[in-house]
């Protein structure tokens, strides 16, 4: 590191942490990453942003979350800070003084060792899915009601991840230490690599590869799977088959944008399903010649319904098992 101090653009960087930032923003921090000697802090306060963050879930709402964000947002403001040299074994006093400074409180399950305290991560999202980086900055997404524990490891030598649900995982790449995911029925091995794993509610764990190569386990079976393929462990036969299957279509739910280009309604019926995870039955009477047009974020599903009932001759109601019915619409005699 050289002796100058280096001007640190907190806006842009509180931006990226929340993924905000636009083409040109994205531009101007890539830069300052390139050019200053800062890029392993940045890498140290956005993991540790994001740690805090998945702690909050279980015990603040998305306003309160958002708040906190308003809050940083604001002090950082009021400063324009610059950092001097600091040498490396003082990465962790610099973070908790700038975490002190942004008011952050937190609550960590801790074991203590000999020497330090390791932590134990554990991301739950309760209302809705989640996107959270990982210590070792691979980046998940938390189907709604998911759980997912980042175990620690001693020796350093593996990662380790206990999942409940469904999550779709973009792998850091890290050769000497391979990422394991256990499920509910198999455990998944990969280096570097995005793919989704999903308990099925009626038995058995299914996971499908976007790109990269993991092998699936379950006690003495072992199967390889390529990327457009998934791997669904069968409890009745007790066996792992593998198939080819839509693997963009199975992992569309953990991105920020659903994007409906000209599709009938028994097509966007089977998107909505996956984004909000939720059934949706078709009555077979519905038109299936009208074509929609449309992109999502957050909006909630009978929203979406409402403006689709509006635009084509249905009616949609929530059955008594809160799967959501849509038939064709009857039109009243005057």
């Amino acid at each position: 590191m050289n002796n100058s101090n280096k001007y640190i653009p907190w806006t842009l960087l509180v931006k990226d942490f929340k993924d905000e930032l636009n083409v040109a923003e994205k531009e101007l921090l890539d830069l300052w990453l390139k050019e200053s000697s800062f890029s392993h802090l940045y890498g140290s306060l956005r993991r540790c942003w994001f740690f805090l963050l998945g702690y909050r879930v279980n015990t603040q709402t998305e306003t309160d979350i958002d708040r906190l964000w308003r809050k940083m947002e604001g002090r950082i403001s009021k400063r324009k800070v610059y950092l001097w040299s600091v040498p490396w074994k003082h990465w962790g006093w610099v973070a908790s003084i700038l975490l002190a400074i942004c008011g952050i409180s937190y609550f960590l399950h801790t074991d203590n060792y000999e020497e330090n305290k390791q932590v134990t991560p554990v991301y739950t999202a309760l209302t809705g899915k989640s996107k959270i980086l990982l210590p070792d900055s691979s980046v998940v997404w938390l189907n709604k009601g998911s759980t997912l524990v980042y175990l620690i490891e001693e020796e350093g030598k593996e990662r380790r991840v206990r999942l409940t649900g469904e999550a779709f995982f973009d792998v850091y790449k890290d050769p000497k230490k391979s990422f394991i995911v256990e499920a509910k029925d198999l455990e998944v091995q990969v280096y570097g690599t995005a793919f989704t794993v999903k308990d099925n509610v009626n038995g058995g764990t299914c996971v499908s590869l976007l790109r990269g190569s993991v092998a699936v386990r379950k006690d003495s079976l072992l199967r390889k799977i390529e990327p457009g393929e998934m791997a669904v462990y069968m409890p009745q036969t007790d066996r792992i088959e593998t198939r080819k299957v839509d693997v963009e279509f199975e992992s569309l739910w953990a991105k920020d944008t659903l994007s409906i280009n000209k599709l009938p309604l028994e097509k966007v019926v089977r998107y909505l399903e996956k984004w909000y995870d939720k059934k949706i039955l078709l009555g077979e009477s519905v038109s299936k010649d009208q074509a929609f047009t449309f992109s999502l974020t957050d909006e909630p599903l009978e929203e979406v319904l409402r403006l689709i009932s509006r635009i084509s001759p249905v009616q949609y109601q929530f059955n008594d098992e809160d799967i959501v019915v849509i038939n064709k619409l009857n039109k009243r005699r005057s």
